[in-house]
């Protein structure tokens, strides 16, 4: 048994020891200190300590009180349990701050996820009408207060309801796949996004771009889905999938809005229907 271990065990045993004798000579020291402290300050003095007793850490409150000019009273109390209880507390405050943590990064990974599914088009893969409307309201605005020119492509798969009827909605379904892939990979440019716009339609934003400079990206699209030469007997004279493409561009006005661009391709597109479809016409 250590010195330590006898105090407040068997007071006897520290009778008229000197207190470096009981105690560890740093909690010696403290108790010296507040001694000191009490008698110069005629002040009451606090403090907190530990003490291995018994195989566990022991906690004490000091109170030092002078009672004379070179005497002083002290009180000490076992606060051992008050210290294990606000050791669990702060354990259980840490673990907790831990888990809402973990949770509140795993709700903000899910929040992403889930405003990532809400722009993407299920079946596609790529950016849905949502995210479209979205994009093409800031390009629209930057355009604007840049005084750029803004492009957008307006985009049909020929014949593709007779493609549903002559190879059935799997293959169709699979066609749009293909179809959505090629011209996602054709838009590369920070800015650039393609959409499906709904049923066999997509639509591809073109920030910065003249109108025939839009007509270029949109004829290299057309050649790419052409040159994949994907069956489709109902499109003659070419029996392979192919598109049309109607192209407008605008430096947008204050006064116009983001909808007469989009009115403008479409226009576009259907005389590309008119004229005999697989071709790009640029307003």
């Amino acid at each position: 048994m250590t010195d330590s271990d006898t105090l407040f065990e068997a007071p006897e045993a520290i009778l008229h020891r000197n207190i470096e004798e009981v105690l560890p000579k740093p909690v010696a020291d403290q108790f010296m200190r507040a001694f000191a402290d009490a008698l110069d300050q005629s002040a009451m003095q606090e403090l907190i300590y530990s003490l291995p007793m018994n195989g566990k850490e022991k906690w004490f409150e000091v109170r030092v009180e002078p009672f004379s000019v070179d005497e002083v009273i002290t009180f000490v109390r076992d606060v051992t349990v008050q210290k294990e209880a606000e050791y669990l507390r702060a354990e259980y405050h840490r673990e907790l701050e831990k888990q809402i943590a973990e949770r509140t990064a795993e709700l903000s990974a899910l929040n992403i996820k889930l405003l990532q599914l809400s722009e993407i088009d299920a079946l596609t893969g790529i950016a849905n009408r949502h995210k479209y409307d979205i994009a093409m309201n800031i390009e629209w605005r930057r355009a604007l207060r840049e005084r750029q020119p803004l492009a957008l492509l307006m985009i049909d798969i020929d014949l593709f309801k007779q493609y549903n009827d002559q190879y059935g909605h799997q293959a169709g379904d699979e066609c749009l796949q293909q179809v959505a892939g090629m011209l996602n990979a054709s838009v590369q440019r920070v800015g650039d996004l393609a959409a499906r716009y709904g049923g066999e339609e997509f639509v591809v934003i073109l920030p910065g771009l003249s109108a025939p400079a839009a007509g270029k990206v949109a004829e290299k699209i057309r050649y790419t889905i052409e040159n994949r030469r994907i069956p489709h007997l109902r499109n003659m004279p070419t029996p392979i999938v192919t598109i049309s493409i109607g192209v407008a561009s605008c430096i947008p006005d204050p006064e116009a809005h983001m909808s007469t661009l989009l009115n403008e391709a479409d226009a576009c597109l259907y005389r590309a229907k008119d004229n005999g479809r697989n071709q790009v016409v640029v307003a």
